[in-house]
């Protein structure tokens, strides 16, 4: 594993969120050497003032790239006061390797799960517990730049004051919590599985689980409104409780402790679990075992069509600037891919129970075209969780970080991470 730094700038969060004037967010470049051999891009938020004992890793979706979910990841960096670690998938946006031939090619769902639990315990526990430590550079700040593609002097990077927390000398064990987005969130889903137990703790008599509808709110800044409580609430004003509330100490309501080794908690935007939901059990395996003997013959061929950017997201500027992203994957899905991530689901079926006693937040869509919303309460169903928290967004498409109802849902994930740190 190495980990560099080639480019550090300040980003004002003035214009996310008004409540944040002032604070301005630390963003890190550097690269990430994977078990396979390629630089991973990864990005480093970092609040100019640390509020917060813990961390947050994200995980991008299939074609995407981290840098397409700054503006949600930098407002909850800012706004919570703690780190955000993030990188671009191998073959995904600034990732190697450049060639048409492996951009978004998944040889083995293994990979993204490797590459996850590699980046979350190399990169981000050396550089949380070098913080922890009051180190003033993380390990990665102190080494040579290597951009992918390039190599390049990067300066040291002075980070003391970005990553203190008042009065708190050092931490034991990093808290990091996980969020992902479509793909990312599988590959979240079987890492966080992988750091459980295979038996799930004995969970408490008593469950602490939540569902709401969140009803249209003012699309006017990507930040939630103060009041947003009162305007974008249940339509009924509150959330219909599926579990009896689970006592807890002042501060920390509802927060259950995570049965993973490696993370506290575990959060899933418009999360792909089942692609095949809804198929005979006859036309699954049907399909299933065209795609894995394609994928044994023609690995790379780009075959499957996919669905239109603006069937995905409902706000046309947002659409219009995917388009033209030149980071975003544009063409087919290809063989291997996709018998990669069907085998990701299977796999996920088989390990959904050992995330029982993870913290759990969910955020879906009813009109993604993408990842089923009865795919997730199937998926939920077969967790079922000890602490859950889940909104689902009457009338949203499949991309919730670029959506109307954006604020709104960045307000109840601080409120889910605030509970929990």
């Amino acid at each position: 594993m190495t980990g560099s730094v080639n480019e550090e700038r300040y980003v004002d969060v003035k214009a996310l969120a008004p409540e944040d004037s002032g604070k301005t967010v630390n963003i890190v470049h550097g690269t990430f050497r994977c078990r396979r051999g390629y630089d991973l891009y990864t990005t480093t938020y970092l609040p100019a003032v640390r509020r917060a004992d813990a961390c947050l890793v994200f995980h991008h979706g299939l074609a995407d790239h981290s840098e397409r979910h700054g503006r949600v990841l930098a407002h909850l960096c800012a706004s919570i006061g703690m780190p955000v670690y993030t990188y671009d998938v191998h073959g995904h946006g600034r990732s190697g390797p450049a060639g048409p031939v492996g951009r978004a090619l998944i040889l083995s769902y293994t990979h993204l799960v490797d590459d996850l639990l590699d980046f979350t315990r190399q990169f981000v526990t050396k550089a949380e517990e070098a913080d922890g430590k009051g180190d003033a550079v993380a390990p990665a700040a102190t080494e040579t730049a290597v951009a992918p593609g390039q190599a390049q002097a990067g300066p040291a990077s002075n980070r003391a004051s970005s990553l203190h927390v008042p009065g708190q000398q050092g931490r034991r064990k990093p808290r990091i919590f996980l969020l992902g987005y479509s793909m990312g969130g599988l590959a979240s889903s079987l890492a966080m599985a992988e750091t459980c137990p295979v038996t799930p703790l004995a969970t408490s008599a008593k469950s602490s689980s939540s569902i709401s509808t969140a009803r249209p709110c003012n699309p006017g800044s990507l930040a939630p409104a103060a009041s947003s409580r009162d305007n974008c609430a249940p339509a009924n004003g509150e959330s219909l409780a599926l579990g009896t509330g689970a006592a807890s100490a002042p501060g920390h309501a509802g927060a259950g402790r995570s049965s993973s080794n490696l993370f506290a908690g575990l959060m899933l935007t418009s999360c792909l679990t089942d692609p095949l939901y809804g198929n005979h059990p006859l036309l699954r395996a049907i399909k299933v075992a065209y795609v894995t003997v394609l994928s044994w013959l023609t690995p790379a061929v780009p075959l499957f069509k996919r669905n239109p950017v603006e069937s995905g997201i409902r706000d046309p500027a947002a659409a219009r600037a995917m388009a033209d992203d030149m980071l975003w994957y544009r063409g087919r899905f290809k063989v291997a891919t996709v018998a990669s991530l069907l085998a990701a689901c299977a796999r996920l079926r088989k390990t959904a129970r050992r995330l029982s006693d993870v913290p759990l937040y969910v955020q879906h869509a009813t009109v993604d075209m993408s990842c089923s919303l009865p795919s997730m309460h199937a998926f939920l169903a077969r967790v079922r969780p000890s602490d859950l928290t889940m909104h689902v967004v009457e009338g949203a498409y499949h991309d919730l970080h670029h959506d109307p109802e954006t604020p709104m849902l960045l307000g109840r994930m601080m409120d889910w991470l605030r509970e929990r740190i």
